[in-house]
């Protein structure tokens, strides 16, 4: 028979285990919410064989995404913000990163639809990733801020960590260079889920 004090030893020794294995399930959580992709290294000026287009005399905000990373859901809330925020100063493209075999259904997912709602927003399918490898774009969540002239004023993330909303550098640096002119950083990390590669499927 088990003593009643072994039993509060081994009662004691179980939430230990348990304690110890929660602390590092969530250590691996936060490890995972806070480790940034790729940066992007795109031209500083607007590449002329983009089919994109560009307004002259209007700041333009590319947003690359990928339709069934659940990171997107949070970088879509941001940019809803930036867009009031900005109000609907930007001319806003979200580039929805498309594999050459994935089909219409698979790009044109939730999160297409939700920017398709959001007025004056331009959802566009980049198919084979022909203009996320023009902007030399590697992680979703890449937003990209170019001035009137077609000059790179702003590269990075608007989200402070992967699938999270919230206070952010990138946030406030896209709003701050829309109706100032300057920014407090022209660089923040991009959390998200990686594009042109095996894994973005």
């Amino acid at each position: 028979m088990v003593s009643r004090f072994s039993g509060r030893v081994l009662g004691v020794t179980g939430f230990a285990v348990w304690a110890v294995a929660v602390g590092a399930g969530i250590g691996v959580l936060l490890r995972y919410s806070n480790t940034a992709g790729t940066v992007a290294a795109p031209p500083h000026q607007w590449p002329n064989t983009s089919s994109l287009r560009r307004i002259d005399r209007r700041a333009t905000l590319l947003v690359f995404v990928h339709p069934q990373c659940p990171c997107t859901a949070s970088t879509l809330d941001e940019l809803a913000s930036i867009d009031t925020e900005t109000s609907h100063a930007l001319d806003v493209h979200v580039i929805f990163y498309a594999p050459e075999l994935a089909s219409q259904v698979w790009v044109q997912s939730a999160y297409w639809r939700r920017v398709a709602e959001m007025p004056g927003l331009h959802e566009v399918e980049d198919w084979g990733g022909k203009e996320t490898r023009r902007f030399h774009v590697a992680t979703s969540g890449q937003a990209l801020l170019y001035d009137e002239a077609g000059n790179l004023r702003f590269s990075g993330g608007i989200t402070p960590s992967r699938g999270h909303v919230g206070s952010n550098y990138g946030r406030d640096s896209i709003v701050s260079l829309a109706l100032n002119r300057t920014a407090p950083r022209g660089t923040t990390p991009v959390f998200g889920c990686s594009l042109l590669t095996g894994d973005s499927r």
